[in-house]
């Protein structure tokens, strides 16, 4: 065993002395010792709860944006889902990958938007969703985390990259789209891309927690 003063930059551990950076290894047991209880934050402030606007507040910001169509494709408490494959290394380099699928509840409506009714060309353009605030509720199969934090963000994507970058920052990119990473199952069918082609609407049932 081995004492070392510690000091906490941006996530980050330091020794107090040198400055230089720790580096423990995955799995490695810490037995810490907090100076002051008050340094100790009871939750994650970077994956707190975010604002949710009611159906009417919201309804009212997407008219106001001047779109040219709007519509919604997801009620709030639909549930989705997406998978992280994140790679571990140790200190031979080796690397080890960690599968998981987590569990997504809409807080709001899921908007589908047309900017324009027609592109340069004369066709339909590619519909965009609107900020949907939501929250990543469940770390469902398989999981190595010794426990799970639901994870706030003001849309999927930020949800996703908030994530990532709580509990595998450093293992690969959290830089995702919704439309190709989210799906309405949570072994990946149905992805939420297919459902801004025209004429295509949900063709689950829609669930939500119950």
């Amino acid at each position: 065993m081995k004492a070392l003063d510690v000091i906490v930059r941006h996530g980050r551990l330091y020794d107090a002395t040198s400055l230089r950076a720790l580096h423990p290894a995955e799995g490695a047991r810490l037995l810490l010792i907090i100076e002051n209880e008050t340094q100790l934050h009871a939750a994650d402030p970077y994956i707190a709860p975010t604002k949710v606007r009611s159906p009417e507040a919201l309804a009212i910001a997407v008219a106001e944006a001047g779109y040219a169509h709007q519509w919604v494709l997801f009620e709030r408490g639909q549930l989705l889902y997406f998978h992280i494959s994140a790679g571990t290394r140790d200190g031979d380099k080796k690397t080890t990958r960690t599968e998981c699928w987590f569990e997504v509840e809409l807080l709001e409506e899921f908007y589908l938007v047309l900017a324009n009714s027609t592109d340069e060309v004369g066709e339909m353009p590619r519909r965009k969703g609107t900020k949907c605030a939501c929250v990543v509720r469940r770390c469902l199969h398989p999981s190595d985390l010794p426990h799970f934090d639901p994870v706030y963000g003001s849309s999927p994507n930020e949800a996703y990259t908030r994530t990532y970058e709580t509990y595998f920052g450093r293992f690969g990119s959290a830089n995702i789209n919704v439309y190709a990473e989210f799906s309405l199952d949570e072994h990946g069918r149905d992805k939420v891309g297919e459902y801004r082609k025209p004429g295509q609407l949900p063709r689950r049932t829609r669930q939500t927690r119950a």
